[in-house]
């Protein structure tokens, strides 16, 4: 299967789990990344990983302080399959991992977090080719 990313404009803060059953299966082991920075000082890393039906979503923003209050969002071509809210941990980072159905076809998969202080924000799209 072959994935590509196609664009990339920011990064997610992720500190919470989530599961989402459907969709069809894929080749497991495939996998992309990217990394990058937020809208201020914050940087992000961001990988996605077919495992069998699913793609695997890690995604860790970077913000170097303690007890930051975040919200965030993810979607699956255009169908949300996570949100919540999140505070960053002792190390200042924020870190998530989320199982997304792959879909046949294209997956575009946005991920979205803001800073409930600062207003700083992360996003960023990855379109996987199916």
């Amino acid at each position: 299967m072959n994935r590509s990313i196609v664009k990339i404009s920011g990064a997610a803060a992720l500190a919470l789990g989530a599961s989402v059953a459907f969709g069809l299966p894929a080749q497991a082991g495939e996998s992309t990344s990217t990394h990058g920075t937020c809208s201020a000082t914050s940087t992000y890393k961001v990988k996605a990983t077919e495992k069998k039906k699913f793609i695997v979503v890690k995604a860790q923003v970077k913000t170097g302080v303690a007890g930051e209050a975040w919200t965030f969002s993810i979607s699956d071509n255009g169908t949300p399959v996570a949100e919540g809210d999140a505070t960053t941990g002792p190390d200042g980072k924020l870190k998530g991992s989320f199982k997304i159905p792959n879909l046949e076809g294209t997956d575009t998969i946005d991920l979205m977090a803001t800073d409930t202080v600062t207003g700083e924000t992360c996003t960023a799209q990855l379109v996987l080719e199916g």
